[in-house]
This record gives C-alpha cells, structure tokens and sequence, in this order.
C-alpha cells in the first residue's frame, strides 16, 4: 500500500495487455492526461488487486510496485516518484510553564480513573427547602450545635438507604453482600480546596442531625488540624509512591477494605472506609449542581451531590411563589438498582427532606 509521503502514481512502465480487458484498462490509463487521473482510474476499476502494490522495493527517488491483474498474462509495473515531506511549521509561541508540584488529591485522581466503562444512572431532584431550613434554626436553638444542611441530607440519605437494601451493600466475587449498618461518608475539602478527605458516621439512620453534626464538625476539625491518624499515615503512603504503583495499590486496598471488609491500623486502612454512600456539598462554593464521578477503589452504590439554597419559583396550591430550593444530584452504580428501586429512593428522599420533623424518633 503506497505510504503518504510518496507521489500517485505516475503511470504504467510495462505490462503485457493480453488478456480479456488487459487492452483496454492500459488504453484508459494512457488516455488519462494526468496522474491523478491515472490513479483515479485504477481505483475506479475493480480488477486491480490494490493489496499487491506494494510488493517492490524503494530506490532513491521511485518506488516500484508490482499489481496483478485479472486476465493479464503477466504483472504490470506501477512506479510513484517520491516527494519529500513539508517542513512541519515553527510554532514560535513559547513553551507553557509545567509546575513541579502536584497535590495528593490530582495524584490520586490520576491513579484512580480511566477511561468510563461502568454503567452509572445520574439523577437529580430540586426540593423545596422552607421547612428545611426551618428545622436546621429549630436544632440549633434546642441543642446549641452548629447543624446545617449537609448534616440533614446525611441523615435523609440514610432514611433512603434503609428503604432500598440494595443499595446499602458491596459486589463479592460477583454477588452482593448487604451491609450490617447504614454508613455515610462526607467530603471534606483542606487546604483550600487542594486536598480531599473523608468523614464517616457510622449508623446515621439511628442518628439524629444534631448528633451527625456533631459528629461531623468532630472529625473535620482533625482532619484539618493534622490530628487524624488514619488520614495522615494514608497521605505519607500516597506522597512516597509514584502514579503508576499507587493504581494498582489503590485497587488492591479498595478491595481489601470495601469487599472484603479488612481493616489494618498500622496503614491507616479501615473496614468500609466510605460506606454505602459519600455526600459532598458544593453549594458552599456557590455551585448549583452537579454529578459526582464514581471511585472505583471506595465501592461505594450511592453519590450524591448538594448545590447552593437559592430562591426559585414554584407552584403551590396553582399559584407561582417564591421558595428557598436546593438541587440534590445522585451518581448511582447501576449494578445496585433500577428505575423501580430509584423511584422509591427519590420518593423518601422527597418526603423526609421537605418534612424534616418525620425524622425525629416518635
């Protein structure tokens, strides 16, 4: 096959044009005025075995090719001249300037993903949040925590998981093994946002949002104060290892931890490290909306996203109105659910949020 840096074809050196239509191709191919004419004829004729062109040797400036053709008594010589490539052009712009330094969290997002090859449904619900955020002032002023609307979702999240079983597990050896608790993770930004951690409450169905708040605001303070031991023996292994061991080693501690639910301290390796579901809450940056990228090595079915509390129109009781919104937007592993299961879950997601006092124990 005649590479791209070399001319069409020229035309026909020799060839013995006996044969059934062997005289009337090379006439065609004479009478063609140029060599692209030439070319286009031989392509256009279906009796040249383009697979064999390309069976002579280069010499300095033509290469020689060899084609048979049907009903010929013997193989024509086809020649292309070469013609030197074109100077690629001098891109004068200077080169960009490549930082030395990359975070933890840009490192490990490297090792962690490829290209997407997972099945995942993405889902998102505004909500009307008035009585949200009326309950969030109530919680505050009965019990003086700091409670806010990340700490609401986590528990509603965990109504939702106890409604839908199938979500609360992990995939063993192709079979899905239910979890004993409900556990939710939360995201936590450091540094400014260069790094990324994780909080875990455990049990957050039996919970109440203040004790999650709690919690919560417990275990951010020594994530960001350098006082969590587990986060910081993890940090020091992902600093050390270059990308290319950390992927494997990620995928072999994901399924040590997230399977099979084997935990070792001294490496700061926790059973079920994220649970059943991470929540993260982008609305403090301002965001609207969202959807979470599935990690491979957390094993976790549920991800859900909380945007920024705006003012939005909504229709109540047929009139237009103003209320306090929020978009909730879920990445789910679909090997975990369908649509049945996910109306269930939007559905108890829905009524727990916008009438947060059903949370409360009876």
């Amino acid at each position: 096959m005649l590479h791209g840096h070399l001319a069409p074809l020229v035309g026909l050196v020799e060839g013995d044009a006996r044969g059934p239509r062997g005289a009337e191709i090379e006439d065609a191919l004479q009478e063609a005025g140029s060599a692209e004419d030439r070319v286009a004829t031989i392509r256009r004729n279906p009796m040249v075995d383009l697979a064999a062109i390309c069976s002579g040797q280069p010499t300095r400036h033509r290469l020689h090719c060899r084609a048979t053709l049907p009903g010929w008594s013997s193989p024509i010589l086809l020649v292309a001249r070469k013609v030197p490539r074109p100077a690629a052009p001098v891109d004068s712009r200077p080169e960009p300037a490549h930082t030395a330094l990359v975070s933890l969290r840009r490192k490990l997002a490297i090792a962690t993903w490829t290209a997407p090859r997972e099945g995942n449904i993405f889902g998102k619900m505004t909500l009307d949040a008035t009585n949200a955020l009326r309950y969030l002032d109530e919680v505050r002023e009965r019990t003086g925590e700091k409670v806010t609307i990340t700490a609401l979702v986590g528990r509603v999240v965990g109504e939702a998981l106890k409604a839908t079983p199938s979500l609360n597990g992990r995939i063993l050896f192709g079979q899905y093994v239910p979890h004993a608790n409900v556990d939710v993770s939360f995201l936590v930004s450091l540094e400014d946002g260069n790094d990324l951690a994780k909080a875990k409450v455990s049990d957050v169905d039996k919970k109440g949002v203040a004790e999650i708040s709690k919690e919560l605001t417990k275990r951010v303070s020594g994530l960001r104060d350098g006082k969590d031991p587990e986060f910081e023996k993890s940090k020091g292994v992902l600093r050390i290892l270059p990308v290319f061991l950390l992927k494997p080693l990620l995928f072999l501690t994901g399924w040590l931890t997230g399977a099979l639910g084997i935990g070792a301290k001294p490496f700061g390796l926790e059973r079920f490290p994220f649970g059943a579901a991470i929540i993260t809450n982008v609305g403090v940056f301002g965001l609207d909306e969202g959807f979470v990228p599935q990690t491979p090595f957390a094993r976790v079915p549920l991800y859900v996203l909380v945007g920024a509390v705006r003012d939005g129109a909504a229709v109540v009781g047929g009139e237009l109105v103003i209320h306090p919104q929020v978009t909730l937007c879920a990445t789910l592993d679909h090997r975990f659910i369908d649509g049945a299961q996910i109306g269930t879950l939007a559905k108890v997601v829905r009524e727990r949020f916008e009438n947060p006092w059903s949370l409360e124990p009876s």
